[in-house]
């Protein structure tokens, strides 16, 4: 026989027979003649239904765009859960009806946990069994820690075929991102010198926050990696959780952390406030890069947020300046008793005499002066040195002036100049 078959039989009953009298008040008792009464026949026809065929969601006929399991939420904090199977048929043959099909009967839910780092499924923790009047079940998956499940969906029909579908959900009312030391997210375009907040180009922003951001629970526990197919039924094609919010394939992450947004904010002197977002591509490198229109004496206020499989958010800020253009040194003169002058007669000249110029950063501001002084026929270097710079007032916050009593120098040094010397001096701000 093949599928949807039908062998059909057909019985039938018939009754009949006939009265003979008998004379009890003779001796010898009289037996009469037969005399028949009407015949009965009575027929019934019982057809056996072959059926070997699983029953079979809409989705797989590309009648409906429900899935053969269908949960409320596939990644919750809340414990009960619906989970619900309509779509469900048995199906019957090309030309026929639903009355060829042995017809639904019941549906059945499992519930394993998938145990990490390998994925298998332990034994079942929960079940539940409805007729096929009922499409859905309430579940309680409740959990002292964080843990994913494997819902499992037995549909039956009157003949035994079975069809089983599956998803997975996963439970997490307990875990959180957390940062880790303050090094590990820094601006790398930004000049090393000062603590990565200074940009000296305008070029992309570019950021590097490898291993910064964690969720602690997911580092120790792998339960995001593959899934091991079930050991004892089949699940195949579109019942089986292939692609979507948590597949079998396993879902990409960095410690629980499924994705990346950089956030930033561009102050502009006397200007509107201009604010961004991008998710950031390829989030396991934790490295990103963004050209933005800046100008130097700019500000960007830069923030990475990350987020993890639970829906947990954490972000973390950084202040970047622009500043491209270099200090300006201006007024360098040499001063011998309140007098400018550049010209040096002798070796006690230039013991009494002190060097001055003035530098200023109107974005940065000056961080420190190296400074050189040389002969410039020879170029022997007479001597060098840093000196820190220092605000003048609060209105001037970006001018330095700087003295360097050469005094102190020669004293030092101990260096002899002859009449035909010259003096070559750089400074550096």
């Amino acid at each position: 026989m093949f599928a949807f078959d039908r062998l059909c039989f057909v019985y039938e009953a018939i009754s009949g027979g006939y009265l003979k009298s008998k004379n009890q008040f003779t001796d010898p008792h009289v037996i009469g003649e037969a005399i028949p009464y009407l015949k009965r026949t009575s027929s019934k026809r019982i057809c056996y239904k072959y059926d070997d065929v699983k029953p079979i969601h809409c989705a797989e006929k590309m009648t409906c765009n429900m899935e053969p399991v269908q949960l409320a939420e596939r990644i919750t904090k809340d414990p009960l859960i619906k989970v619900s199977f309509y779509g469900w048929t048995d199906p019957f043959p090309s030309g026929g009806n639903q009355t060829h099909a042995s017809g639904i009967e019941s549906f059945e839910v499992y519930v394993n946990e998938v145990v990490p780092p390998n994925g298998t499924l332990s034994s079942i923790v929960l079940s539940k069994k409805v007729n096929n009047t009922e499409y859905s079940v309430h579940l309680n998956i409740t959990s002292e820690k964080p843990t994913l499940y494997c819902i499992t969906l037995e549909t039956k029909d009157l003949a035994n075929n079975v069809q089983y579908a599956r998803r997975f959900v996963l439970y997490d009312n307990y875990s959180s991102l957390n940062t880790s030391y303050k090094t590990l997210f820094k601006i790398t375009s930004a000049s090393n010198t000062e603590p990565y907040a200074w940009q000296n180009h305008h070029n992309d922003v570019c950021l590097d926050w490898k291993d910064y951001f964690y969720n602690k629970f997911y580092q120790e526990n792998k339960v995001l990696n593959p899934i091991q197919p079930h050991n004892l039924i089949s699940v195949t094609s579109i019942y089986e959780q292939n692609k979507g919010v948590l597949p079998v394939s396993g879902t990409p992450n960095i410690d629980g952390i499924v994705g990346f947004v950089f956030h930033w904010t561009r102050y502009r002197k006397f200007r509107f406030n201009i604010t961004g977002s991008d998710v950031v591509p390829k989030f396991q490198k934790q490295q990103f890069c963004k050209p933005l229109d800046m100008e130097d004496g700019d500000t960007f206020y830069i923030q990475i947020e990350a987020l993890d499989i639970a829906n947990n958010r954490l972000g973390s800020n950084r202040t970047l300046f622009i500043d491209r253009t270099a200090p300006i040194i201006v007024n360098i003169n040499l001063f011998k008793n309140g007098v400018t002058q550049l010209f040096v007669h002798d070796t006690t000249d230039l013991s009494l005499m002190i060097l001055n110029f003035e530098t200023y950063d109107s974005h940065s501001g000056i961080r420190n002066v190296k400074w050189m002084i040389s002969k410039s026929n020879t170029g022997e270097n007479i001597g060098n040195g840093t000196i820190g710079a220092k605000y003048l007032n609060e209105v001037k916050a970006f001018i330095r002036s700087t003295y360097l009593n050469l005094h102190l120098l020669y004293l030092h040094l101990k260096h002899t100049l002859s009449i035909l010397d010259s003096l070559f001096y750089k400074i550096y701000a």
